[in-house]
């Protein structure tokens, strides 16, 4: 077996130990992996591949035995209500109605055409490249530090809104490439709790258009602050409450301050730009997120076998196709997807109602 390269150097606190010790190390850590996780994982893979031929197709929960009432289940446990699946979907629609309305009055404003209605305006406005960083190293350095100085911008201006500031950091890092294709547009990751590793706001770089700058802000306040950095460092640094009760999460909680802080920042005056508001069709400073309400219609229509689940599909994709990486999961995944990905869990887009 070949000697470890550098990349199975990385042993940490084992560096003290002289160079025989570490090569020696990391050729069994090697040994390991090569021989033990990667056949375990092969494994876990044919066991699904063969699974995937007794399966003619990945339906919603309609089809598993009590899957109706396993969906109203989720309903409630990540909404904390009792609302009824076809009242949340209608609400929904309405919704999106009136938030497709509200964006096409910010256009108008702004001089676009929008007679020939949303999708077309939206979609135009989408392909402006006026919008966008480079598709490039360089551009996604000037994303990155531009989300670094909206961070700062909105940090210097927390009081007087806000009586108690979280001393915790954040920092801002591009989600690790390897990963990028599959992981969400953002999110954010709380800090160790022994303030061994910093909070961080993953950014992902890997589709540019994912990131028009009209959508920046919102995207910082609700991913950093004052969004999930801001609530969730609180949380977990209130030292007199039990300690499942400063890690447990709480989604129609989370979500919900995180949506508020859209507001909030809007009300401080950070969203002066007109094209901020509209941000990216996900989320916005007035308006509940669109794309929220629009998964969910969506994910309701596959999970409840509605006969209506083809046309709002069609309305989603027709709306939103050009901003699938952040409001949806990055394709091959989305909320109607092929057999061999299965459709998304019932509850994913409720907590940003």
């Amino acid at each position: 077996m070949s000697t470890p390269g550098p990349d199975w150097q990385r042993v940490g606190p084992a560096a003290e130990l002289d160079e025989e010790d570490q090569q020696r190390l990391a050729l069994e850590a090697k040994t390991a992996i090569e021989e033990t996780v990667y056949p375990a994982y092969g494994r876990l893979i044919a066991h699904f591949e063969a699974l995937d031929e007794k399966v003619e197709y990945n339906y919603g929960a309609w089809s598993l035995p009590g899957g109706d009432d396993y969906y109203r289940l989720s309903l409630k446990l990540f909404t904390t209500s009792d609302y009824d699946p076809e009242y949340i979907h209608n609400l929904g629609l309405g919704e999106v109605d009136r938030i497709q309305g509200e964006i096409l009055e910010i256009l108008a404003e702004e001089g676009w055409d929008v007679s020939a209605g949303f999708t077309v305006a939206i979609n135009e406005m989408a392909e402006n490249p006026r919008f966008y960083f480079s598709d490039s190293d360089e551009g996604r350095e000037q994303i990155l530090a531009e989300y670094e100085a909206l961070i700062e911008e909105v940090s210097g201006k927390l009081e007087p809104w806000f009586g108690t500031i979280p001393e915790a950091p954040v920092e801002v890092d591009r989600v690790p490439e390897f990963k990028q294709k599959t992981a969400p547009g953002a999110y954010y990751q709380r800090a160790a709790f022994d303030g061994s590793r910093p909070a961080v706001f993953y950014a992902n770089l890997w589709d540019i258009k994912a990131t028009p700058k009209y959508g920046m802000r919102t995207l910082t306040y609700h991913e950093a602050i004052p969004g999930h950095h801001y609530q969730l460092a609180i949380q977990q640094s209130l030292e007199d409450l039990p300690f499942f009760r400063r890690m447990i999460p709480f989604p129609s909680y989370t979500e919900g301050w995180a949506l508020y802080a859209e507001r909030v920042a809007w009300e401080m005056g950070l969203l002066e730009d007109p094209y901020d508001n509209t941000s990216d069709l996900s989320a916005d400073h007035v308006i509940p997120r669109q794309g929220g309400f629009h998964r969910h219609i969506e994910i309701k229509d596959v999970h409840m076998r509605s006969p209506t689940s083809g046309r709002n599909t069609e309305a989603f994709h027709d709306t939103n196709h050009v901003f699938l990486s952040l409001v949806i999961d990055p394709p091959p995944r989305s909320a109607f997807p092929p057999k061999e990905h299965g459709p998304q869990r019932p509850h994913r887009a409720l907590p940003f109602m």
